[in-house]
């Protein structure tokens, strides 16, 4: 799992610098489990790249992961990435 984190996340990685901080048990994977985390990982990055903590030098993600009643748990926190805003909704949006 870490593993599959690390190449998710290595094009955002800067040299002797890193954004990201990952702790937790080793945990395998089943091939078809994998391509699921992939896939939300992919989603998760690309959001913190355009919106959130990875979109500004200073962010930094710290990922969680550990093992519940009902499986793995993945926690994901970001810091230093610009402020939460709501969104602004028009109307004409909500019909």
């Amino acid at each position: 799992m870490q593993s599959l984190i690390r190449e998710e996340l290595a094009p955002y990685q800067v040299t002797g610098t890193s954004r990201v901080d990952i702790s937790g048990p080793s945990l395998v994977l089943k091939p078809t489990s994998a391509h699921s985390i992939a896939m939300v990982l992919h989603e998760t990055t690309t959001n913190a790249v355009k919106y959130g903590a990875l979109s500004v030098p200073s962010g930094r993600i710290r990922i969680e992961l550990s093992r519940g009643d009902a499986g793995m748990v993945i926690c994901w926190s970001e810091t230093g990435g610009p402020p939460v805003r709501r969104p602004v909704i028009k109307d004409s949006e909500c019909e």
